[in-house]
């Protein structure tokens, strides 16, 4: 089977705002866009932004392992498998754009060599009590830092 890879413009448009959709990108499962919003508000996932040249503009996206797909799937969220790759849900009650719009522009940008950014990455790593954290926390901890500090 062919898995087709979408590009990050194709993935980041959304029509069906009673849809939100999923992509496989290595082992984790990513959000872009309104349906970062969604599961920001279904399961309070840090979102990421970025300026991303090839669109020409500021996405947001939130992910999760793999392995946290299946608490996804529940009575409320109906899935319809696109690609191996792709996964989209359909949603009783629509995005509402006014209100993703608000929630990406509270998002701050983590900018590169920003000392700021660098002593709040810092005070995130001293704050967080893996004693009392599962392992996929701490791997989802883990891999949110390393995106930070690759974006800087």
């Amino acid at each position: 089977m062919t898995i087709y890879y979408m590009t990050i413009s194709e993935k980041i448009k959304h029509n069906n705002l009673n849809e939100v959709n999923l992509y496989l990108e290595g082992v984790f499962w990513i959000a872009y866009e309104q349906s970062a919003y969604y599961f920001w508000k279904l399961k309070g996932y840090k979102p990421t932004k970025k300026f991303v040249k090839v669109v020409g503009q500021e996405v947001v996206s939130v992910g999760f392992p793999n392995a946290a797909l299946k608490d996804m799937v529940t009575t409320s969220l109906q899935t319809t498998p696109n690609a191996e790759n792709h996964i989209v849900f359909e949603i009783e009650e629509a995005i509402d754009e006014e209100n993703f719009l608000s929630w990406k522009a509270g998002i701050v940008i983590v900018r590169r060599n920003d000392e700021a950014n660098q002593i709040c990455i810092l005070e995130q790593i001293k704050n967080f009590d893996m004693s009392n954290k599962t392992p996929i926390e701490c791997m989802l901890f883990l891999s949110e830092l390393k995106k930070l500090i690759i974006n800087n």
